[in-house]
């Protein structure tokens, strides 16, 4: 097995594992939920509805975007892995930090494969979705999810988030994840990564020189 493809099964190994750590998240919160509704049913104390409203939705919502957070942290380790493996087999004269590029990480690593490496970068429907999830990453970590005036804010609020419903929704300007959307990210992060290893691999056994063919092309 080449390096890429121990890379892409190892990555792959790990976000299962994350899969199933927030699946028995979400039913432990879900239980919990269940049960606070059973307790309090007869009651009309404006702190039981406070509280479930905190098990049902903001408690869910905190956990979902946190775990985002770290999903996209494990795919930026990764892909600067395989950026930095690069540089070292091909002796390429600038490593990905010494590269100034305007646009997001997934843009930078483009951008260094492509002018570099001649490595053609995928251009699939779940390369393109890394750079709504650097949106979406960005949103969370600066304003804990509210939208703001800014061109990428508005751009998840007009269109992105729309279109993943009822995984994502907005209440109060702010984007809410729902159960669900986290383990889509999974999915299209580990697709993402294993299309990348497949050029690469592909590219260590072209013997003409030649720039490998991009996986599902799209």
């Amino acid at each position: 097995m080449s390096y890429y493809s121990q890379l892409s099964h190892y990555f792959s190994l790990d976000l299962s594992t994350h899969k199933e750590y927030l699946g028995e998240i979400e039913t432990f919160l879900e239980s919990q939920g269940i049960a606070q509704r059973a307790t309090c049913k007869d009651a009309l104390d404006e702190a039981w509805d406070v509280r479930l409203t905190a098990m049902e939705h903001l408690y869910p919502d905190i956990l979902r975007k946190s775990f985002f957070l770290t999903l996209y942290a494990l795919a930026e380790v990764e892909l600067k892995n395989i950026c930095r493996h690069v540089e070292e087999q091909d002796k390429l004269p600038l490593s990905l930090d010494d590269l100034f590029v305007q646009g997001g990480f997934t843009e930078k690593i483009r951008k260094y494969l492509e002018r570099l490496a001649r490595v053609r970068v995928p251009h699939t429907p779940e390369w393109a979705e890394l750079e709504n999830y650097r949106k979406l990453r960005n949103c969370v970590t600066h304003t804990q999810g509210a939208l703001t005036s800014s061109k990428d804010d508005r751009y998840l609020g007009t269109r992105y988030i729309p279109s993943q419903s009822p995984l994502l929704s907005i209440y109060d300007d702010t984007v809410i994840f729902n159960r669900g959307f986290c383990e889509r990210v999974i999915d299209i992060l580990g697709s993402s990564v294993s299309q990348l290893c497949t050029v690469l691999d592909n590219r260590q056994l072209d013997k003409t020189g030649n720039i490998a063919p991009n996986p599902r092309r799209g």
